[in-house]
């Protein structure tokens, strides 16, 4: 895992970049799957005073397989992503076991809204 800002071309910001913290991971493993991945996302937006204000909405992303993937929307704006990484993407890698991962945008402020 890695907690950091994540920096995205913006031509309305005065340095032409935004900057983001974020929280983002992988897991590896023989058995690694998008559903236990879920669970270790749902107690750490719960930890961070989130429970009640979020919920995983389906994505079609061809990095991740058909089906396994989500948006992690909070206070009904997305804020994340996670997944079950595709095996065309494995295998350009070449990776030989399953990976899921996810990306969570964080406020600046401390503030979600």
């Amino acid at each position: 895992f890695e907690v950091g800002d994540v920096v995205r071309p913006d031509p309305n910001m005065e340095t032409m970049v935004n900057q983001t913290p974020s929280v983002c991971g992988l897991i590896t493993d023989a058995r690694v799957n998008v559903t236990n991945l879920m669970k270790d996302i749902v107690f750490l937006l719960t930890n961070l005073g989130l429970e009640g204000r979020f919920h995983f909405r389906r994505r079609d992303d061809p990095t991740f397989v058909s089906g396994r993937a989500a948006d992690i929307v909070v206070d009904n704006k997305v804020r994340g992503l996670f997944g079950e990484v595709s095996p065309e993407v494995l295998r350009n890698f070449e990776i030989l076991n399953p990976v899921v991962g996810f990306e969570i945008l964080l406020p600046r402020s401390g503030n979600w809204k």
